[in-house]
């Protein structure tokens, strides 16, 4: 584990390549439909996160998990993240 943790406001290619994967698997319609359905409860989806650590680490790897919690804690960038996916 000696990948280190960077935090999302400093380096926002976590988020483009979040969003283009996104994009190559063909999930943007369900994944938008996901973020602004959530949107509101960003706040207890961050919390989710935190509370579920120990199971999602080992399967998305320390950075990427903590990414995805920085992601789910601010609506701003949640909202960057849909502005991303429907990007042509």
């Amino acid at each position: 584990m000696d990948e280190q943790i960077l935090p999302l406001t400093d380096d926002n290619n976590f988020i483009d390549s979040f969003a283009s994967k996104i994009k190559k698997l063909k999930l943007e319609t369900p994944a938008v439909l996901f973020l602004e359905m959530h949107r509101p409860v960003s706040s207890l989806l961050h919390n989710s996160a935190i509370l579920l650590k120990p199971l999602l680490t080992p399967l998305l790897g320390q950075k990427r998990y903590w990414n995805i919690q920085e992601l789910l804690s601010d609506r701003e960038k949640i909202e960057q993240l849909i502005r991303k996916i429907e990007e042509p």
